[in-house]
């Protein structure tokens, strides 16, 4: 099971994608136990597609995941 995080790209100024895609870059390189695993990225018109480990949590029901990552 993965998660994914959504971001809107509609609004963004050129400088913000870039800054974004330095995040993913970022999450490609870390690897460490305590940190949730970067699964890939998928850039679309509207959105840049974030894909990670889902961490399960005792808080957060199955649902609860896909409204926060899907929003």
């Amino acid at each position: 099971m993965v998660a994914v995080k959504r971001i809107l790209l509609e609004g963004k100024t050129e400088h913000e994608i870039e800054e974004l895609s330095g995040e993913v870059k970022l999450l490609r390189r870390l690897s460490h136990p305590s940190i949730v695993r970067y699964e890939g990225a998928v850039r679309t018109e509207h959105f840049l597609n974030i894909i990670l480990e889902c961490v399960p949590s005792p808080l957060l029901s199955p649902c609860a995941l896909l409204t926060l990552y899907t929003c």
